[in-house]
């Protein structure tokens, strides 16, 4: 006759299969517990912090101005205001010729020796004309609103009509030094 297996209850395995689960479920919600309770008390804290009124902190600032650098063309008895782009402006002078007021060529200290050196292609040029000049073109000239007048003559920026080079560094640093010219011709004076 077949022997009957007695089937009443659990094994022994099953037990502590039933163990296990329980206890990693138990130490999941555990941990899960005390990771929210550690968020909410940096919430807390973070909130106490923001709404506390700050320190007065007096900033002790130096309110005298620093002194405008200019570049003086001597030849021409002006001057125009440096801006931290052009800080180290020079130039290489052109007399006046027949119909025109004569020029000086426009760099930076630091682009000597390069395509944009002012005995090169320059970054650009200050023209300086009276009405009826040769503007360059062969047209006279004939200022505009914008042109600012100095004495008996006008000034205006002519920015080169090439790059002056093919490093993207260089070209970026000329474009800015342009921009610079550009807007120091606006506030020439007299020297």
């Amino acid at each position: 006759m077949p022997h009957k297996i007695n089937q009443k209850g659990f094994a022994a395995v099953e037990a502590v299969l039933i163990v296990i689960v329980i206890a990693l479920v138990g130490g999941s919600g555990y941990f899960v517990w005390k990771a929210q309770k550690v968020v909410n008390t940096t919430y807390s804290n973070a909130s106490k912090v923001a709404q506390s009124t700050p320190e007065k902190v007096t900033k002790k600032t130096n309110t005298s101005p620093q002194p405008q650098s200019y570049l003086v063309i001597k030849e021409w008895g002006v001057k125009v205001p440096l801006s931290d782009a052009i800080k180290d402006a020079y130039y290489i002078y052109t007399p006046k010729t027949q119909g025109s007021g004569g020029y000086v060529r426009l760099s930076l200290d630091a682009f000597k020796g390069t395509g944009c050196a002012a005995d090169s292609t320059s970054i650009g040029e200050y023209s300086r004309l009276q009405k009826g000049d040769d503007d360059g073109f062969g047209n006279p000239f004939t200022p505009t609103e914008s042109t600012p007048l100095v004495g008996s003559y006008y000034y205006e920026f002519i920015g080169a009509q090439a790059a002056c080079s093919d490093d993207s560094a260089v070209s970026a640093k000329s474009l800015a030094a342009r921009a610079g010219f550009q807007q120091a011709i606006k506030s020439v004076v007299a020297e």
